[in-house]
Formats: structure tokens, sequence, C-alpha cells
């Protein structure tokens, strides 16, 4: 029965050290493909019959033991839509039905099969149809955003992200600001030539409008009342806003004229006091805030119903706040000092390029300078991610031993952060697989010897009886 023993746990040896010699195989065929994890070999001892005075030959099994949690390199590329994972986390990809193998160049797919699929392969780049596919043929996977400001994304409801590459329409200018100092003492008559601001705004079409500001400084005695001698310098805090609409259907263009008074206390100098309303004229009728919310600290902000071939166009003038320095002010000067000027509004836009940043936000940009937000990448972890299943490709699935997805956004829940511009290598270690490779090959040899060496000695055993 020894004799039979020994053949059988060398042959058993031989069997354990060619299923390591596959492992390191494929390894090796693997070392440069992108997010591929490395399978070592464990050894399991089977005991036959062991005690304290007899021991029989067992058996040894290869069991295979994965890597998927240890990291590979990570190499920085050209394309802008290749993501790599620094730490722990999976992406969440999708297999499209038909061939999983055309990868970035396939013309795409708009179904998709029903496995969740997880993977570290991060060189995504958008396919003919728009999806962002890696070179193992998967679809990356995010969160659809809720708002149009894209703020709030619907987390139940994770799916293939598709760029498109349609123009956006246009956007009409609902908000306006304006931020400059007024100089408390101008060098030049501002009654006669004011100091101007031209905003270009957007009407619905997208065609561009002109707003026009104008400030007249006009001396007051007391702020609210009637407009003195043009140049009167009795209180030099006190200045017309004459604003002018673009291009209205009205034959003549709309303008009004608002008050604008400026503090003189410490308190309040130089900052915006109150605003009064004025003059109007062609169908603009502004509306300011109620004297009760123009205490310090409210926003500064006038209101103006325009009418463009769109039809009515409501659109906030933002001064800045009551009381403070942050938009318009009257500080010493000696000129009309414009800080910033905004609008929210745009043209239609074509597509320009696709950006992804490190919070995961997938951002499509126009040459109008506008951007959308069409998804956000989420990153998965698990319990055990050594557990979960190889597909092909580098992609894993679910294990009862792995536990289940953890679907959280980027940076939370134990997953690691984005390098964007970048993939992950392979994490086999080329030395090491030589060496284990060497270590296999002799402990193959030294097993074929004992078997060798046993079937001599039965050879002994069966030449005693002749």
């Amino acid at each position: 029965m020894s004799l039979l023993g020994s053949l059988n746990a060398a042959v058993g040896g031989m069997n354990a050290e060619s299923t390591a010699l596959n492992a390191i195989s494929d390894n090796v065929a693997n070392s440069q493909t992108v997010g591929f994890k490395a399978t070592n070999t464990d050894f399991v001892n089977y005991v036959t019959d062991a005690s304290a005075t007899s021991h029989q030959a067992g058996a040894v099994v290869a069991l295979p033991n994965y890597t998927n949690s240890q990291q590979g390199a990570i190499t920085q590329v050209s394309s802008p839509t290749s993501l790599a994972v620094s730490g722990a986390g999976f992406f969440a990809v999708q297999l499209p039905t038909g061939n999983p193998s055309t990868g970035a160049a396939s013309t795409g797919a708009s179904t998709f099969s029903p496995t969740s699929y997880y993977t570290q392969v991060g060189n995504f780049a958008p396919n003919a149809a728009g999806y962002l596919m890696n070179s193992a043929g998967y679809a990356l996977d995010g969160w659809p955003p809720i708002n149009a400001a894209a703020t709030t994304f619907n987390t139940n409801s994770l799916g293939p992200i598709q760029i498109s590459q349609a123009p956006s329409p246009p956007v009409a200018t609902s908000e306006v600001t304006l931020a400059a100092n007024l100089p408390a003492t101008p060098t030049v008559d501002t009654y006669t030539t004011p100091y101007t601001s031209t905003i270009p705004i957007n009407d619905a079409f997208g065609n561009t409008q002109n707003l026009q500001l104008s400030w007249s400084q006009v001396g007051s005695v007391t702020p609210g009342a009637a407009i003195s001698t043009p140049g009167n310098p009795a209180i030099p805090n006190r200045w017309d806003l004459t604003i002018s609409g673009g291009a209205p259907i009205a034959t003549a263009t709309p303008t009004t004229t608002l008050k604008v008074m400026f503090g003189s206390t410490p308190a309040t100098a130089g900052t915006i006091l109150s605003i009064g309303a004025g003059t109007t004229a062609g169908g603009i009728t502004p509306s300011v805030p109620a004297a009760a919310s123009q205490a310090t600290g409210d926003a500064a902000t006038i209101t103006l119903p325009l009418v463009f071939g769109a039809g009515n166009q409501q659109v906030t003038l933002n001064l800045g706040t009551f009381g403070a320095s942050n938009g318009i002010t009257q500080f010493a000067g000696s000129d009309y000092a414009v800080a910033t000027q905004t609008q929210n509004g745009s043209a239609q836009g074509n597509y320009s390029s696709v950006t992804i940043k490190p919070t995961g936000d997938v951002v499509i940009n126009y040459d109008n300078g506008t951007t959308s937000t069409v998804a956000k990448i989420p990153l998965v972890n698990f319990n055990n991610p050594d557990a979960l299943q190889q597909q092909d490709g580098q992609a894993f699935t679910t294990t009862l031993a792995s536990g289940n997805p953890n679907v959280v956004p980027v940076g939370t829940g134990g997953t690691g952060t984005l390098v964007v511009g970048a993939v992950e290598g392979s994490n086999v270690d080329i030395a090491t697989e030589f060496t284990q490779m060497i270590v296999a090959q002799q402990a193959y040899s030294a097993n074929s010897k004992m078997i060798t060496t046993a079937n001599q000695m039965m050879t002994t055993t069966i030449n005693m009886v002749q």
C-alpha cells in the first residue's frame, strides 16, 4: 500500500504543479493586458490516513488564488476618456447583446445583457453610437442627472453612458450680473456723457440682443427727490441708471431710468443704499425691490420684462447686494471700471468634446462655451473582491463569497479616486512568475522522480518472486 500510495501522491503532485504552471502561463501571457488580475496557486494537502503510529501518503490539489484586489501600475495615456481607479473599486459595465468583441470601434448597440459586470479596464472611448466602450467591448455605466443643472443624480437608475453629438439648444438669457465701480468724482459730465455698459444677451432663438446700461451722476438733496439741475454736486451719491432694450417688436427701443442711491455714512459709504423707480418709455416697466427688501444684505436686483422676436422675456439684472461691495459701487477713482459682466444665455452650440471629471461627472462641451453633464460615474466595491468570478475581457461577476455590490460615488464607501486620462495595467510581476515557474518545473521533475523510484522498488519486489 505504501508504494501505491507514493505513486498516487506523486501523480497528484505532478497534476498540481501542472495546474500551477497553467496559471503562471496565463499570467505571463497577460502581463501587458490592461486591467488583468493575476491568478496565484495555493496547494492543499488531503490526508488519507494519519495517526500517531502510521501515515499513508495522501493527495495534493492546486486551487486558484485570485488577486482581484491588488492594483496594477497606473499609466497616463493620451485619451481624455480613459480612466483608472487609484485604490479600491471597480467600474460597473454592461455587455452589448451581439458581438462582445467589437470594442471601441463598434457601431454600438442599443440593447445590453441584463447581467451586471465589473471591471478595472478603463480605456473607454465613445463608439459610433456614442457609448463609452472599453477595449474588451464593455459599456461604462453611470447615473443620469435628475435636474437640468445636474446637481443631483438618479442613483436608482444605473445604465450605459451615451454621448450625444447633437447640437445644444439655445438658452434665453434670464439673468445678467454686473460688477463695476462708478467713480465718486467723475472727471467728465456723466449727465451729458454717461458711463455705458453694453451687455450682449440671447433671446429664445439664440439671437444676440444688446442690453445697454448707462450711468449718469445726478446731485440730489434727499434720496428719491426729483432730479435736480444736471451736474449739481450737492450730494454726489445719486446716479440715474438708464436701461435700453435690444431689438424689440416695438418701433422704438424701450428704455427705463431708475434712481440708484449710494450710501454716504461710514457703514454704507460707496455701496448701494436704495433703488427707486424712475421714468419709462417704450414699454419697459421694471420691478425693483420693495423698500422693506432693500436692507443691508438684500439682493440688489431689477426685473426687466423685455420683448424680443420670441415674445416676452423676463431678465433679472443683478447689481450686487445692498450695503455690500460685491456688485456696483461708488468708490474713489477717475473712470468707470467694470470688474465682471456676465449673462446666462447662449446661442445654439455644436458638439466639441467630452470631458470626465475626477468626481465622475461626464460633461459634453459645446463650441459656444456651454456644457452639459450627462452622467455621473460611480465606483463599486465588495466585501471580498478576490472572490469575484472571472469572465471574458478582464470582467467579473458576483458570487456568494464576494458579497453584493456596493455602488457609491467616487471616493466614498471605501472606494478610491478616479485618475482621468490614465489606465491601470496588469498586476502581474514577471520576475515573480519566472521564479514560480522554475519552482513548479523542479517540483514537477521531483514528483516524476518519485514515480520512477517507486516503479523501481515495485519491480524489485516482483523480481523477488521470480
